[in-house]
């Protein structure tokens, strides 16, 4: 009994790092909006877990990488943080409007942010979708 509780705690190891290995290729490179605690990193990046508690403010964010998670842990999140004046400016740059867009009860934050990617190309450069994380 016990050499197959060790198997299986082997295998369930095995497919978390290839599931980590697959989640550090996942960048979302446009804006989101956040209401999440953030914990400052260093270097202007934040990072998050997708159990973790709403925070006292709304933030900016961009060039999201998913970094952990999966198999029973909660989505683990980095990504640079912008003031308003930065985030207005990115928005600008392209010219589209901004679409945010707030996703219902129980989404997990890997899933909205991949919604809106895909969106986008449904949009004909004229609106930019803005994920709006919350904890759900």
């Amino acid at each position: 009994m016990l050499s197959i509780t060790k198997g299986i705690l082997v295998a369930l190891t095995i497919l978390s790092q290839a599931s980590l290995s697959k989640c550090e290729e996942y960048l979302y490179p446009d804006l989101i909006l956040t209401s999440y605690a953030l914990k400052d990193i260093g270097d202007g990046k934040v990072e998050w877990k997708a159990s973790d508690e709403s925070g006292d403010k709304a933030t900016f964010l961009t060039n999201i990488k998913k970094t952990g998670g999966g198999w029973f842990r909660p989505e683990k999140f980095e990504g640079k943080k912008l003031t308003i004046g930065q985030a207005k400016q990115k928005l600008n740059k392209d010219g589209r409007k901004p679409l945010f867009c707030i996703h219902g009860f129980s989404v997990k934050p890997e899933g909205q942010m991949k919604e809106c990617k895909e969106c986008q190309k449904n949009f004909n450069n004229t609106l930019k979708p803005i994920p709006v994380i919350w904890p759900s």
